[in-house]
C-alpha cells in the first residue's frame, strides 16, 4: 500500500503508538542512524530522550500497512 502524509492540527488522543519526531535546535536536527542510512527518529516515548522541549507540535500523520503519527518539537 502506498504511504501518503496527511496534514492535520489534532493530535491523537490516547497512546499514539511509534511516532516519527522531526527534533530541531536552531538549525540542527536530530536523527536516527543505524550505520547505513539516516532517519527520522521513530520513538514510542519522546521522554525517553531526556531532553527538554520548549515546544510539542502535531504534524499529522503517514498512511499505510503501519500508520505513523508525526510530531515536530
Amino acid at each position: 500500500m502506498e504511504s501518503r502524509f496527511i496534514s492535520s492540527v489534532a493530535a491523537p488522543t490516547g497512546d499514539a503508538g511509534a511516532a516519527f519526531w522531526l527534533i530541531f535546535r536552531g538549525n540542527r536536527a536530530l536523527v536516527a542512524d543505524d550505520g547505513r542510512a539516516a532517519a527520522l527518529p521513530l520513538l514510542e516515548d519522546v521522554n525517553t530522550l531526556g531532553l527538554t522541549f520548549l515546544r510539542q507540535h502535531y504534524l499529522g500523520y503517514f498512511t499505510g500497512d503501519e500508520p505513523r503519527h508525526c510530531f515536530a518539537a
